[in-house]
């Protein structure tokens, strides 16, 4: 557990540690060098999660479920948002239907905050999110957990958003087909474009409750690659039903002047210029239960 520079969210929840490129915006992810450093910290649930070659950090595909780190938000009292997981993917398939159990259990319990699960294996987290025998085993999963529960358990979890993150047009239609069958599930969804390396058509995309926009940032001197203040502008142009939380930018492509409403420490530590496309801030649960309903 630990607190978030990440403009969306407040904690980290990194119960899921380690993941493997499977697409153009993991090229530059910041996993593999934090993983690295946090390492040789003496953190042992990063060991062994990336490799030094050639001089430069690189996931080894080594994908750990952290258990000590289960409980963290039930330990929290204090209503929060928590991200799921900011060094990981929990839609790895080396993550198993019983963690996924777990995991969710937690949700479920943690009627007081709000999650936003991100991963770009989205179609494994609908898979298993299928049919009505799973509420009932995270149910009684969520009964076994200390402390007393609460009373009730909503199906889907009004406190949970599940998203992935999307880079181009290619990768946004490969997952949404997994992102429109959580929405009918009832799931509320969102995305994350970012980083963003080429522009995206959101039509079909309506089911979504929120939607990020943002760059690459130059994480460890890895020099970020452009992005087009066009592609968010015609983001925000869609955005009219989903709000939208356009985050930092690092690398705007040349020629083109953009002046940012406000600046902003990047989540690496780079100060850099935040792309605000609209003064947004994420909805409160209240809102997302006024918001639109899934597709049918």
């Amino acid at each position: 557990m630990g607190q978030s520079r990440i403009e969306w969210t407040e904690q980290s929840w990194t119960v899921v540690v380690g993941c493997e490129p499977v697409s153009a915006g993991c090229a530059k992810c910041y996993m593999a060098s934090m993983a690295a450093r946090l390492e040789r910290m003496g953190v042992e649930k990063y060991s062994g999660l990336s490799e030094l070659r050639e001089g430069r950090a690189i996931l080894t595909g080594t994908v750990r479920f952290w258990q000590p780190s289960l409980l963290d938000p039930l330990r929290q009292k204090k209503p929060a948002r928590w991200f799921l997981s900011s060094m990981g993917d929990i839609g790895h398939a080396t993550i198993t239907d019983d963690e996924l159990d777990q995991l969710f259990a937690v949700m479920s319990r943690g009627a007081q905050h709000e999650f936003y699960v991100l991963s770009k294996r989205v179609d494994r987290i609908a898979r298993y999110l299928r049919g009505e025998a799973r509420a009932d085993t995270i149910k009684a999963n969520a009964l076994r957990l200390p402390g007393e529960p609460g009373s009730g358990f909503p199906w889907p979890l009004p406190n949970v958003l599940i998203g992935t993150s999307v880079e181009n047009q290619v990768n946004a239609d490969l997952r949404h087909a997994g992102m429109a069958c959580l929405a009918r599930g009832g799931w509320r969804t969102m995305v994350s474009y970012e980083p963003a390396l080429g522009p995206v058509d959101w039509s079909g995309w309506e089911f979504l409750s929120w939607l990020i926009s943002g760059g690459e940032t130059d994480h460890m001197h890895r020099r970020a690659r452009p992005h087009h203040p066009a592609w968010h502008l015609a983001s925000r142009g869609w955005a009219e039903s989903p709000p939208a939380f356009p985050t930092h930018s690092s690398s705007m492509a040349t020629g083109h002047r953009w002046t940012p409403s406000r600046q902003s420490i990047c989540r690496q530590g780079r100060r850099s210029s935040a792309l605000m496309l609209l003064p947004v801030r994420p909805m409160p649960l209240s809102t997302f239960a006024r918001g639109k309903k899934a597709i049918s």
